[in-house]
């Protein structure tokens, strides 16, 4: 009987059994917002990272408000520690002494149900024989298609010129190099909000441009606003103007009337 095995070339994320057990308590939207952060943590070897909203929408196919409702109940329940950070990417755990503590809780009386529930292929009329028969296409074109995660960086970076180029040059590069540029893909693009000022995608492949220092532009300095009233510095001129004025028309009035009692005295000038 011959057997279909998935390619090796994406590496695995092996998963601890316990963690299937909170299927049975929660969302099918959470379950799939916790097995994509357990992916993207111990499927890497740490145990946290910070992940983007963007992200978690674009790799479970959920909306921004479902994926919200996903985290807070995985927090209610103790199973996914979130440490939310202020314009980054909040920083994301699965807890093994949370999801421990629920495998305890609902183990026993979820073992039960499922032995009465349970299946056996063969009493359904569905032989092992046939059912790999049935799935042999759908495998081969899962194996002939890994997920090299382009199309979220495509759907991330958000200038949409030069796809197909883009998708050759992502191909060739390094699953190390996918992973240093969904790092920091979210600090670039967040840097240049205006896509005029982003590099082309071609050429931030290209350019390795992810190795790159990421420097925010700077906001426009505000326009000096002038006060159209004048400090007060500005009408001492006109005030000292006034009062030389003043005194020059008093020093006259004084000359005027000396030449008057001059002239009644019959003094003459020479």
């Amino acid at each position: 009987m011959a057997h279909t095995k998935f390619k090796n070339e994406s590496g695995f994320t092996q998963i601890d059994n316990e963690l299937f057990y909170i299927q049975s308590v929660v969302s099918a939207s959470a379950f799939s917002v916790l097995i994509r952060v357990y992916r993207a943590t111990q499927g890497y070897g740490v145990a946290v990272k910070a992940l983007s909203g963007v992200y978690l929408q674009k790799t479970t196919n959920l909306s921004k408000n479902t994926v919200t409702k996903a985290i807070k109940e995985l927090e209610d329940i103790g199973v996914l520690l979130v440490k939310r950070r202020a314009r980054l990417s909040s920083y994301y755990q699965v807890s093994v002494r949370g999801v421990a503590k629920v495998y305890k809780e609902v183990k026993d009386s979820l073992e039960e149900e499922m032995e009465t529930l349970s299946l056996d292929l063969e009493d359904e009329g569905v032989a092992e024989e046939q059912f790999d028969q049935i799935s042999t296409e759908a495998t081969k074109e899962e194996m002939a298609v890994p997920d090299s995660g382009f199309e979220i960086f495509w759907s991330m970076y958000d200038k949409k010129l030069s796809k197909g180029e883009c998708k050759k040059v992502w191909n060739r590069l390094s699953s190390s190099d996918h992973r240093e540029i969904m790092k920091t893909l979210e600090g670039y693009v967040a840097a240049t909000p205006e896509k005029q000022f982003r590099k082309d995608p071609i050429n931030y492949l290209n350019n390795r441009a992810w190795e790159d220092e990421v420097v925010e532009r700077s906001s426009p300095t505000p326009p000096v606003k002038i006060n159209s009233q004048l400090p007060p510095i500005f009408s001492a001129p006109v005030e000292v103007e006034r009062e030389v004025v003043r005194e020059g028309t008093e020093a006259d009035a004084k000359i005027t009337e000396f030449l008057k009692t001059f002239g009644k005295k019959g003094n003459t000038y020479a």
